[in-house]
């Protein structure tokens, strides 16, 4: 006779588990990096330009295309002062923001919202990383959010967790941008590291 795995125990809360893992949101979106010259590979060329859901601004680690949810919108290359418009509104399963360079801020010319449904829990086993983190800005860097645009999170379990790599790393947050918990049990603003937050207004 064969044996059957729906009444072995242990095969029964294996296959509950891996339901349950399918269920929860992930962080394995891949890593789109603004650019702003296309037909170079992997080459990053920061800028100001529209975040929409038509320009090929965003490299892949191979070529540039289109944005598309369920990834990470990483901003690299060479510290600037750059204006990224954002044009729509997006979401995304995974991390929302990595800025791993200097001197971007995103705003809108009218209210336009970026959200993901991705939470992650804070602990020594857990810290605020570029993977864990919401909004994560990197170490001695700085970013801004600008104007008119929310950014969001539906994570059902912890609250927005933004993280801050080092003292020097700083978060600006202008008039007229806005960080939201919309569903969810938890609606805190979890900060993690060591820089600084600046609030407008």
């Amino acid at each position: 006779m064969k044996p059957n795995p729906r009444k072995n125990p242990f095969v029964a809360r294996l296959l509950a588990f891996a339901m349950l893992s399918a269920s929860l949101p992930s962080a394995s979106g891949a890593n789109y990096t603004w650019d702003t010259v296309g037909g170079d590979g992997a080459a990053i060329t920061p800028g100001s330009g529209d975040w929409n859901g038509v320009a090929t601004n965003w490299n892949t680690g191979v070529s540039n295309v289109a944005w598309s949810g369920n990834n990470t919108a990483v901003f690299a290359g060479a510290d600037g002062a750059y204006a990224i418009n954002l044009a729509s509104n997006f979401s995304t399963n995974t991390v929302l923001l990595n800025f791993a360079n200097s001197g971007y801020e995103i705003s809108a010319s009218s209210p336009q919202s970026l959200t993901t449904s991705y939470s992650s829990s804070t602990s020594t086993s857990n810290p605020a990383s570029a993977t864990t983190s919401l909004i994560w800005v990197a170490a001695g860097k700085s970013a801004t959010l600008g104007n008119n645009v929310t950014f969001n999170s539906t994570g059902t379990s912890y609250g927005v967790k933004i993280g801050l790599e080092d003292a020097d790393s700083v978060l600006n947050v202008a008039t007229g941008a806005k960080i939201d918990k919309t569903s969810g049990s938890n609606r805190d603003l979890i900060f993690g590291g060591l820089g600084t937050v600046n609030v407008a207004g």
